[in-house]
């Protein structure tokens, strides 16, 4: 095995530290693609299943390398319309114990997943259903029957509402 995996973890995962040969490689080059210091979960889970993580990776990788993610998951971040939060006053966070450190700490997180998570919904959904016999997904919702010749047909099925899908659509995505 390239790393231990706890199989107690609901989502087992082999920990970057722990990860030997081609998947130690795979996590390094996740890492310059990305131009992130962290390899997601997905990723590490995805490296507990035997020759997973090597095929997923090949596949969608040069998605990656040519920016084509990147600039669908800018514009779905683009596209989203999300809640006001109230900021956090600075003397609550050092109250929680929290430094500067720890709070510059945080923010690059953040804005690490912010960044890779819009990539990785994109792949892994056109993953998913590129596969052979998978379905849509269980919370799709079948959109009300519309005038087809209005709307143009996705059939990658990147959405939940593929089939009348004409808002947005990845540019790598053939119809």
């Amino acid at each position: 095995m390239a790393g231990s995996k706890s199989m107690s973890d609901p989502v087992p995962a082999i920990a970057e530290s722990e990860a030997t040969g081609s998947i130690a490689e795979i996590f390094a080059d996740i890492r310059s693609v990305y131009r992130v210091g962290v390899v997601n979960l997905i990723w590490r889970h995805l490296a507990t299943i035997p020759g997973g993580l090597p095929w997923v990776w090949t596949m969608i990788r040069p998605l990656y390398a040519d920016g084509t993610v990147g600039r669908d998951a800018a514009a779905l971040r683009a596209g989203l319309s999300l809640p006001e939060l109230p900021p956090w006053p600075t003397a609550a966070l050092r109250s929680a114990g929290l430094q500067d450190g720890d709070i510059a700490g945080i923010r690059t997180v953040l804005a690490a997943y912010d960044r890779t998570n819009a990539m990785a919904l994109i792949v892994f959904l056109a993953v998913q259903l590129r596969l052979e016999g998978a379905p849509p997904p269980l919370d799709a919702v079948a959109p009300p029957r519309l005038q087809p010749s209005r709307y143009r047909i996705c059939l990658c099925r990147h959405c939940l509402h593929w089939r009348t899908c004409r808002r947005w659509r990845p540019s790598w995505c053939s119809p």
